[in-house]
């Protein structure tokens, strides 16, 4: 069917012209008529257009999701939730992201997150108050009000950034962050806080280490040398935020011992190593290993002392030199038989009078008691060095055992008072015996056999 391009008249296939209008005929005409091929044209575009409409809607719906979504997952008090749930669920890679939220200089660990929630598990108080002032200062901030966090918080909500993306205010949690000085008694000391390396400390010089989150952190310090190795293990706990740093003092002291010998200027021996220390000047020595494995000698003008292992920590070392060619010590002379009411307690009497010297300082006086085969071995100045700590001592008892002729054993108890550098008390318990000999001037300490009972710090 073919119409006239003319008029539009549909055309009789027999005749070569519009019976119409009389057009002629053309050759090729149109099959479609121009009022179909408008309408056909019209919904064609209003497909499209409902097309961009549906995208456009659909977008737009897609961005105030996205938006509501952001916005809820903002709003503090969902923030203070999330973080109640990842404790309650022990999620310590969720407090972990928690905590970096908030512009710290502190970036926490999977490793310091679990800790997080060890303290408020084994503080489930503290976890109590720290929610409930967190859920108080979220429900402010939502409500528009200004907050200023406690002094004594350590955990907050602080807005960490203004209208972010120019559309809504940004929160976050933020921990006040804490720190350790540490200081020890020894030079070259590895330390290491909650497992990890962070460096070494010098003798009595404090080194800082930090920022920490709040809860306890273990400090533990080794100290190495050729004779022992030292360990020191302390606690810190921040509980609250009233100090922003602790001071913990290690003693990596060790296992000591005394050392004494016939001659102050001989040099120490250390498992035949020459340490050019002379005994004199040592007094204290350590730390040292007590298994046996440590054994001290002095040499003194080519002599040399008895080697002795160290078996006991706090023993007297005495490292003694054979006599050969020493001047004789002249023959006490011939003493009165032992009379038992006269001589009982001037026996007793040397032992009581000799710590009672001590105590007061008069260490000529104390060390005159000493019988005179004892002062060939203990010299004067290494034993008073020895005693330069002690301000007291308390004699319990005093009980004449035996007499053999110009020869006595008396037992005894008493207790040392020793300041220590710290300012603290060494207290010690002794008890053991000591062998006297009647010399011409009266009766004298000749060899003790004193063992410490108990010691302790006040």
């Amino acid at each position: 069917m073919s119409y006239c391009q003319n008029c539009g008249q549909e055309m009789d296939p027999n005749k070569p012209f519009c019976t119409k209008c009389g057009a002629k005929k053309q050759k090729e005409t149109s099959t479609v008529q121009p009022e179909a091929r408008n309408a056909k044209s019209s919904g064609f575009f209003t497909k499209g257009k409902k097309a961009l409409l549906v995208t456009f809607v659909i977008v737009a719906i897609a961005l105030f999701g996205g938006y509501k979504f952001v916005e809820s997952s903002n709003k503090p008090t969902k923030i203070v939730s999330n973080f109640a749930q990842a404790l309650k669920s022990n999620d310590a890679a969720e407090v972990a992201v928690l905590l970096n939220q908030s512009h710290s200089d502190l970036k926490v660990d999977k490793q310091s997150a679990k800790q997080v929630i060890s303290y408020f598990k084994e503080n489930p108080d503290i976890l109590s108050d720290v929610l409930k002032q967190l859920r108080s200062e979220a429900i402010a901030h939502e409500q528009g009000q200004t907050v200023i966090p406690s002094k004594e918080s350590f955990l907050t909500i602080e807005e960490v950034e203004k209208k972010k993306w120019l559309i809504f205010n940004q929160y976050a949690l933020s921990s006040k962050l804490f720190y350790i000085e540490v200081t020890a008694n020894q030079d070259k000391v590895t330390v290491e806080i909650d497992g990890q390396k962070v460096g070494s400390v010098k003798s009595e010089k404090a080194s800082t280490f930090g920022p920490y989150l709040f809860g306890e952190h273990t400090i533990k310090a080794t100290y190495k040398d050729e004779y022992a190795a030292v360990e020191d293990e302390q606690i810190v706990s921040f509980e609250d935020a009233k100090e922003d740093k602790q001071s913990v003092e290690l003693d990596l002291t060790g296992d000591q011992v005394y050392v004494y010998s016939d001659y102050d200027d001989a040099i120490l021996f250390v498992n035949d190593k020459n340490t050019k220390l002379k005994v004199g000047d040592i007094y204290e020595f350590g730390p040292v290993k007590t298994d046996g494995s440590i054994k001290l000698h002095a040499e003194y003008k080519g002599k040399k002392s008895d080697v002795v292992a160290i078996e006991a920590a706090e023993e007297d070392i005495y490292l003694e030199f054979p006599y050969e060619n020493e001047e004789v010590i002249a023959e006490p002379e011939e003493v009165e038989e032992f009379d038992e009411e006269s001589d009982s307690s001037d026996i007793t009497s040397v032992v009581n009078n000799h710590y009672m010297n001590i105590s007061n300082g008069n260490y000529s006086n104390a060390y005159d008691l000493f019988a005179s085969s004892r002062k060939g071995k203990v010299a004067f100045d290494g034993w008073q060095k020895g005693l330069k700590a002690n301000y007291n001592n308390i004699v319990h008892y005093a009980d004449l055992e035996e007499v053999n002729g110009n020869k006595a054993v008396v037992s005894f108890s008493m207790t040392s008072y020793d300041e220590q550098e710290d300012g603290s008390t060494l207290v010690q318990e002794w008890g053991g015996q000591w062998y006297l000999v009647k010399e011409a001037s009266g009766w004298k300490l000749e060899t003790p056999e004193i063992e410490k009972l108990d010691s302790r710090v006040e």
